[in-house]
């Protein structure tokens, strides 16, 4: 991240930008706006502006660094896997699970639900049939089983 300067007739505003790499072109987002040059001076009377900004730049750096660490997952050849047991799960209801929030269903269910006032929950029943029955489908049986396995 780097900070941006931008110069008019009466002051200077400074911003914090991010450059991003979309397919072979480069572009810049804003990330914060910090303000002009005279609120910056009287929030931080001990600095320059400018100074102060890279400093901050500086911190969304390390913050960023921080959040996207990589890290390593390590397998074990020599250990056996239970017999029985499955040992994936399914995330590719997760689209499903957007479309779903965007009709509003969550609501309309809970509103049903207060009216006839039933003891379970019918978002869970409801959503879970949708995916299933979508992504694999099968018997009732069969949808709650694949539910189970799902993130």
């Amino acid at each position: 991240m780097r900070v941006k300067q931008s110069k008019s007739k009466n002051t200077i505003n400074y911003a914090i930008i991010k450059d991003i790499k979309v397919g072979n072109k480069r572009t810049s987002t804003i990330v914060e706006n910090l303000g002009n040059h005279n609120t910056l001076l009287k929030e931080h009377p001990d600095m320059e502006p400018l100074e102060w900004a890279r400093l901050r730049a500086k911190e969304l750096t390390e913050k960023e660094k921080e959040e996207n660490k990589d890290f390593l997952i390590t397998f074990s050849q020599n250990k056996q896997l239970k017999q029985n047991q499955l040992n994936e799960y399914h995330g590719g209801y997760l689209f499903l699970q957007d479309l779903y929030h965007q009709l509003d269903l969550p609501r309309i269910n809970k509103e049903i639900q207060k009216r006839h006032r039933f003891n379970f929950s019918l978002d869970d029943i409801l959503s879970r049939l949708i995916y299933g029955r979508i992504l694999a489908p099968a018997s009732k049986r069969s949808t709650l089983e694949f539910s189970e396995n799902q993130i």
